[in-house]
Parts: C-alpha cells; structure tokens; sequence
C-alpha cells in the first residue's frame, strides 16, 4: 500500500461465513456485485 492511498472494504461469503476484505481502488473497481471472485493472501486473482 502507498502512503495515503484509499482503501475500500468488500464483503465475501465464504464456507465459514462473511469476511471483509480489504482492496485498494485498482483492485475494487474489478469487483462487481455478486460476482465469484478468488481471494488468495487478500489480494483478488
């Protein structure tokens, strides 16, 4: 992360439950809502 770059939450159903993950701008505006996303080490794939 850069200094004083934004940060923008997303809500993820997994097996276990809901998890919030944290993006930056370049990474969220790739995620569109109810869409099937892979999360590895909170960075989407």
């Amino acid at each position: 992360m850069k200094n004083g770059e934004k940060l923008y939450t997303v809500t993820v159903d997994t097996k276990q439950g809901k998890r919030i993950v944290v993006l930056p701008k370049k990474q969220y505006d790739k995620v569109q809502k109810g869409q099937h996303i892979k999360i590895k080490n909170g960075v989407v794939e």
